[in-house]
Formats: structure tokens, C-alpha cells, sequence
């Protein structure tokens, strides 16, 4: 069933044409566009395998675990999350893939979430089975009059993430050999108010 909501899904895109919110459409874009399958299909199951997997690695038992965003390929699939461990507050990337009716934990990376500061970054970089890289950049919004990110490879791509008003997590996936360059952030006039250069 979900082989044929993925097809269903790529003929739509295909026949009505790919377009992302105002991201570049590089080759490298619009192959990531095509593989991205956004359906809630298995994200209860997702978010389980996640919160077992933190609490049988790292000895926790966690009351509330928040899966803040997903993003489904057709090689993997990547969430963004957080949870609370002794009133500290946590946010991690993992990678999974469907296995039969399961999922599996293939990378994770969980860091303290600075929340005293504008905007956090954190990084996941690895292959998958077929030795396709990925480049993971998520973080913490910490000011609220951030409206929206840009993100700047060090191939030339440029992604722009929109910020909702309650959203306090981003999630950027990209696939190749690629570097982040720089990320700035933006309030509702335009203006950067948090910028950085790597």
C-alpha cells in the first residue's frame, strides 16, 4: 500500500510539476523533491521506535517524547525531536528505515538544547545503504520574531524554511557531498537578526 501512495504520489508531482517553497531547484532539489513522501503513514510507529530506542540506549524512561518534524525519502526517513530528562530539555535527529512492519534506528545524535540562545544548530552526516549521502541540519528557534531560515550549501543551493508562529524546531534534509555554508535567519520585515558563517 505504501509503494503504490509513494507511485500515486511521484506521477502527481511529475504531471503537475515540482515546485518547493522557495527552495533552489538544482538537480540535486528536485531528485530530494521527487523522493519526498510527506504522509503520516507509520509516524505513530516512528515516533514509538524513537522513544524506545532513547530509553533502552540511554537509560531513560520518558513520560512525553515530541516527534517536531518528519521527513519521509524513499531511502530512509528523518525526524526531528525532543524530549524533557531531569527538567533538561533535549533535542535529536534520528534516521530509520521501514524494515518489514518495523522501524529501525539507523543513526541518532541527541544533544542539550540551548535555549538561551536566538538559534541552535545541529548536524548529522552519513550514508545510506547504497552509499547515497545525506547532510541533516535541524535546531532550536529560540526568538520568536525569527520568521524564516536560509540555509546556504557550499554547492550553491539555498533553501529558505518558513516559520510558523508556534514552531520552535527546523529540519532540512539534502542528499550528495554537500557543506552548509552559512544560515541566517529573518524576521516578518526581511531583516537577519541571527546570522552565521561556518
Amino acid at each position: 500500500m505504501y509503494k503504490l501512495i509513494f507511485a500515486l504520489f511521484i506521477i502527481i508531482l511529475i504531471t503537475s510539476g515540482c515546485t518547493t517553497n522557495k527552495e533552489n531547484t538544482s538537480n540535486m532539489q528536485q531528485e530530494q523533491t521527487l523522493a519526498l513522501d510527506n504522509s503520516k503513514s507509520g509516524e505513530t510507529q516512528l515516533a514509538a521506535a524513537i522513544k524506545s530506542y532513547v530509553e533502552d540506549q540511554y537509560n531513560l524512561n520518558l513520560s512525553i517524547m515530541n516527534i517536531e518534524e518528519v521527513q519521509h525519502f524513499s531511502e530512509m526517513s528523518v525526524a526531528a525531536f525532543t524530549y524533557q530528562n531531569n527538567k533538561i530539555d533535549y533535542n535529536g535527529i534520528v534516521v530509520a528505515v521501514e524494515e518489514g512492519d518495523k522501524w529501525v534506528i539507523k543513526e541518532i545524535d541527541i544533544i542539550e538544547t540551548d535555549t538561551k540562545i536566538d538559534l541552535t544548530r545541529q548536524q548529522l552526516i552519513g550514508s545510506v545503504s547504497t552509499g547515497r549521502k545525506y547532510h541533516i541540519v535541524t535546531g532550536y528557534i529560540g526568538d520568536k520574531k525569527i520568521k524564516s531560515i536560509e540555509l546556504i550549501y557550499d554547492n550553491g543551493d539555498y533553501i529558505e524554511k518558513i516559520i510558523g508562529d508556534d514552531q520552535k524546531y527546523y529540519l532540512d534534509v539534502v542528499f550528495g557531498e554537500v557543506r552548509l555554508e552559512s544560515i541566517a535567519a529573518r524576521n516578518k520585515n526581511g531583516r537577519v537578526v541571527f546570522e552565521e558563517t561556518y
